[in-house]
């Protein structure tokens, strides 16, 4: 983990996205209405989800990162298919994605992002 001011914030703040993100892949699917959207939601939700979890970690752990994405992904997947959804390949095709924009995204502009924030807040005060 990088040098942080406030681990516990950033880790807890992760863990609430992931519990936010398997609530959402395991509820009912007839109270979502995305529809069209799925995939999409799937990029996004694994960007978003990736990219924290870069801010808070070195660039070697990256990899790690990236398959602990794809393995939650994969997990609520299979998942779905023991709640009544159905899992899809092609979800799971749309969360690798969102993972490989975030980690290059990472690797090339925001990796580190909490660093950054933290100088923001602690020169404001």
């Amino acid at each position: 983990m990088l040098p942080l001011r406030f681990p516990a914030i950033w880790i807890v703040g992760g863990w609430v996205l992931v519990l936010v993100a398997v609530y959402f892949s395991v509820m009912p699917s007839p109270q979502l209405h995305i529809g069209s959207y799925d995939k999409l939601m799937h990029v996004v939700t694994y960007l978003a989800l990736t990219l924290w979890f870069v801010g808070m970690y070195q660039r070697s752990r990256y990899a790690v990162v990236g398959f602990s994405m794809l393995l939650l992904g994969l997990v609520l997947e299979l998942v779905q298919g023991r709640v009544g959804r159905s899992p899809e390949f092609g979800d799971l095709l749309a969360d690798a994605s969102g993972i490989a924009i975030a980690l290059i995204l990472g690797w090339s502009l925001v990796g580190g992002w909490c660093l950054w924030v933290e100088s923001l807040i602690a020169r404001d005060r």
